[in-house]
């Protein structure tokens, strides 16, 4: 099996290092000089105009006291920091909220939506990386950078969601990049995710026989949680279509025709299941330029060979 470096495997997000060009600058009220006196909240403060829902959320959010100050570790922190056009999409686009009250009510949410947007760290686009940012959020998140290339433009895209517009704003605890729309935080599980996508409903239907839906079903950041995180490599429904298996009862006709104890451990069919799943949070970048063997939840391992422009799997 092989993917192109800049195609992701099930949701595993990808980016790329590279010059910012084509996109609009950033609109500063302020001079260069006095943005290094401001702090990120104040810079939000001084553009509200544009920024006052983000603001309000950061405010409901508790968020705005630490974005006043410096990073006790010294590094600084980066905001992702839409506008009032790309919050009031979110609520428009959103069931569950018809105001940006009525989201500023969820107290709970918002706590999380605010965080989500705030990294733990200063990152000026030059430093974005080939895949995950090098800090977590101050949700407990990971976020992605890829870099897309169009025919009269290219930009950076945050979590393949929010195209950054207005990059590198510098001030004095940090660095602010203006995004076309809001981040929407991880709150769903693996197991959640494949049963809100169409076109996986093979693999699903195995994950399900096999009993591994509880495992991918948890979530790992709760702290009562003992899930272990993992990695999942996923193939669409085509994929099995151009192999002839057409149903996952065929599938398990394939993989384990004599033993229909699926939910055992030793097998044929768990340990299918299982082999697609690696040991631990892996970025498609961890895969680039090297070839290693992998520890799956089967415990066989699985060897990812990143040597080349393809990714090699087995």
């Amino acid at each position: 099996m092989k993917i192109k470096r800049n195609i992701g495997i099930g949701i595993v997000a990808l980016g790329l290092s590279a010059g910012f060009h084509g996109c609009n600058q950033p609109v500063i009220e302020a001079g260069f000089e006095d943005l290094l006196t401001l702090t990120i909240y104040d810079y939000m403060v001084e553009n509200d105009s544009a920024y006052s829902s983000f603001l309000s959320i950061m405010e409901k959010g508790g968020i705005d006291k630490t974005l006043s100050a410096y990073n006790p570790d010294g590094i600084g922190y980066t905001l992702f920091l839409p506008d009032n056009d790309a919050v009031n999409r979110f609520i428009q686009e959103n069931d569950a909220y018809g105001s940006l009250q009525d989201l500023l009510n969820d107290e709970q949410y918002v706590r999380i939506l605010s965080r989500y947007h705030v990294v733990n760290m200063g990152i000026h686009t030059d430093d974005f990386p080939f895949g995950a940012l090098p800090e977590y959020t101050l949700s407990g998140d990971l976020l992605t950078v890829s870099f897309v290339i169009e025919q009269d433009t290219s930009y950076y895209k945050i979590n393949n969601q929010a195209a950054v517009n207005q990059p590198n704003i510098e001030v004095s605890n940090g660095y602010v990049h203006g995004v076309e729309d809001v981040l929407v935080p991880v709150t769903k599980t693996t197991y959640a995710w494949l049963g809100e996508h169409e076109g996986y409903s093979i693999f699903k239907a195995a994950v399900d026989a096999t009993g591994l839906d509880v495992m991918m079903d948890v979530n790992v950041k709760e702290e009562e949680s003992d899930a272990k995180a993992f990695t999942l490599l996923l193939e669409h429904d085509s994929i099995f279509f151009r192999n002839g298996i057409l149903s996952f009862e065929e599938l398990a006709a394939v993989i384990s025709p004599e033993d229909n104890g699926y939910t055992n451990p030793g097998n044929a069919l768990y340990r299918f299941v299982a082999y697609h799943m690696l040991e631990g949070s892996i970025f498609i970048d961890a895969f680039v330029d090297q070839a290693t063997n992998y520890t799956t939840f089967s415990e066989i391992p699985l060897n990812i060979n990143g040597m080349g422009l393809d990714i090699l799997i087995n």
